[in-house]
């Protein structure tokens, strides 16, 4: 494709021929009713008088139209079936170029005119860009070749379609690919002027549209784009090295879609790239004075000092990440002794540090700091599961919603991990969640290496792994360094995540892990509901207040988190398709175990 919106070159004359015998009848039209499927279709220019051939650079720069404009479209002639079909293809343009074409009666003022076949004319062809406001309302600016008007099957074939997008392209102003400087396609002149003489055309007019080509200069051409849908196939006969432009090409490329969002840009919507949410914090508090709290040993962490009999309470730095605000510390609790049970094992020591990191040593309140404490299922130790409260700040108002996360939870969070080309599934999570290097002390960075994560979510996981629940304290502490597993909201239930295990959700295990709260923020909060619309196959965004039509709302899971991936919040539009979600999570979950 050429890379400047600015020189719109003519469209030319030039052919599909499925011929590979320079002796073969070139432009001989194929007998509609063959048996055979293919079609031979031949192409044509048409330019304003206006305009002229003599200075293409110079004048050409008018034909484009004013970007965001509504081009208006009327049929000439032609059957519904025709015409349906030419107003769906084309549209494929306007997802990509910021122009929109509406369509009006025949009596109506219109841009441009398509007509099929104009008074037996069969050849294919389109004015260029705004050339075609020169065409009087009663003549075509487009003709359309088509055999057979009630041909669902030509009708509905990928040639036909490839037709409409061609010339759709000449009313928005783009030339074919050939006639780049890099093409490839080297043409015979002689053969060249024999194959379009019997169109009348001159010599002039042969040389100055087909066998011309133009510069770098001219068009800013950066390189040919064998996949273009204005690539014409060219048969190996009419070159001088018998290499044609081998293909015909039936869809727009990648090339085709980017360049003319250059030319009219601002249609394309990008869904917003990854941002880290607000930081906030939150004051939480648990009993020691209660069941489920008799094996801990109150202590302020805020303040460093022990309150036996009081309440275990810190501060912790939260942060939104996607739809929830999450705590972005890891739970820190103290055990003690109670009636014989020798809780207190469960506490870390720089003894354990020390064995644990291979003879490094770190001081255990900068261990703590990164890694927590740990957790367990324990009768007398889960005032954490179910007897805790947060709170805006000490002695502020309570806070609702937080909890350990569930199922639907956790899959939310592993969708809304960005993906980096090439990355798998665990290599995204792991850049997503995981501390970076910067986000720990320097006391503790001798025993973990974290160089190579990037914390894109602002959580700092931390790999502290797991701990055999023994009540002797022989359970082993594997995996450090390693991997990391989160209590969940079900009993004895973990979000597990490690280069051994992979990434398991609600996975069953009763051994020690780390622990994290989550809070869903409220549609108020969020400003949008989420909603299916299978009908069109799209995720809706729309506002709070806004009316559903009876459309179920997208719940929490794999696919929302995917779905808030592709979303421009801007515009409140979600930019993938429902099928292409449903495909994604589906593909995710052969790397995840939910259990």
């Amino acid at each position: 494709m050429k890379n400047i919106p600015f020189i719109i070159i003519l469209s030319i004359l030039a052919f599909l021929t499925s011929c590979s015998n320079e002796d073969e009848s070139i432009g001989t039209k194929q007998d509609p009713n063959s048996s055979s499927k293919e079609r031979n279709y031949v192409f044509a220019y048409k330019t304003s008088p206006a305009s002229g051939l003599e200075t293409r650079a110079g004048v050409n720069k008018r034909k484009l139209w004013d970007n965001g404009e509504t081009v208006r479209v009327k049929f000439l002639n032609g059957t519904p079936a025709a015409q349906n079909k030419v107003k769906e293809v084309a549209a494929e343009w306007s997802e990509y170029a910021n122009i929109d074409f509406e369509y009006v009666g025949v009596a109506d003022e219109a841009d441009v005119k398509v007509a099929f076949q104009w008074q037996g004319d069969r050849v294919t062809w389109s004015y260029l860009g705004t050339d075609c406001l020169d065409v009087d309302q009663d003549q075509p600016s487009m003709n359309i070749m088509l055999f057979n008007g009630n041909d669902l099957s030509e009708i509905n074939s990928a040639d036909f379609a490839a037709l409409i997008l061609r010339e759709f392209g000449h009313v928005l102003g783009l030339i074919y690919e050939h006639q780049g400087p890099e093409s490839g396609v080297d043409l015979d002149v002689n053969r060249v002027y024999s194959y379009f003489r019997p169109f009348g055309w001159s010599d002039a007019l042969i040389s100055d549209v087909i066998l011309d080509t133009y510069s770098k200069f001219q068009t800013n051409y950066t390189e040919f784009d064998a996949n273009s849908i204005m690539l014409l196939f060219f048969p190996p006969h009419l070159t001088t090295n018998g290499v044609g432009s081998n293909k015909w090409n039936t869809k727009l490329s990648d090339t085709d879609k980017a360049f003319i969002e250059e030319v009219y840009p601002g249609r394309k919507i990008y869904p917003d790239p990854y941002e880290r949410g607000p930081v906030g914090s939150v004051y939480m508090t648990m009993p020691t004075y209660y069941s489920g709290g008799y094996g801990t040993l109150g202590y302020n962490y805020d303040t460093g000092v022990e309150q036996a009999g009081g309440l275990i309470e810190k501060t912790y730095k939260t942060i939104v990440v996607g739809e929830y605000e999450w705590t972005a510390e890891n739970l820190r609790i103290k055990y003690r002794n109670l009636w014989g049970t020798l809780y207190e094992f469960m506490n870390h020591s720089e003894a354990k540090i020390h064995a644990l990191a291979g003879g490094n040593s770190c001081p255990l309140p900068a261990f703590e700091q990164t890694f927590g404490t740990w957790v367990t299922e324990y009768g007398e130790a889960r005032a954490y599961r179910d007897n805790y409260k947060f709170y805006k700040a000490k002695n502020g108002e309570e806070v609702s919603g937080f909890e350990l996360p569930a199922t639907a939870d956790i899959c939310q969070l592993l969708g809304t991990a960005p993906v980096n080309p090439g990355n798998t599934v665990y290599g995204n999570v792991e850049t997503f969640l995981y501390a970076s290097d910067s986000d720990i002390p320097a006391a503790v960075k001798p025993l973990v290496d974290m160089k190579f994560y990037n914390n894109t979510s602002g959580l700092s996981m931390t790999p502290l792994g797991f701990k055999g629940n023994n009540p002797d304290d022989s359970g082993v502490h594997y995996s450090f360094g390693y991997g990391f597993g989160l209590r969940m909201k079900n009993y004895a239930r973990i979000f597990a995540f490690s280069h051994i295990s992979g990434i398991k959700v609600n996975t069953e295990l009763y051994h020690f892990t780390q622990a994290r709260y989550c809070r869903k923020l409220t549609d108020a909060e969020l400003g949008y509901k989420l909603y299916i619309d299978t009908t069109n196959d799209k995720v809706l965004m729309l506002g709070v207040a806004d009316n559903a039509n009876g459309l179920a709302e997208l719940p929490k899971g794999l696919e929302r988190g995917i779905a808030l991936r592709y979303a421009n919040k801007e515009k409140k539009v979600i930019t993938k398709s429902w099928t292409d979600i449903k495909n994604e999570a589906a593909e995710m979950k052969k790397s995840i175990s939910i259990e």
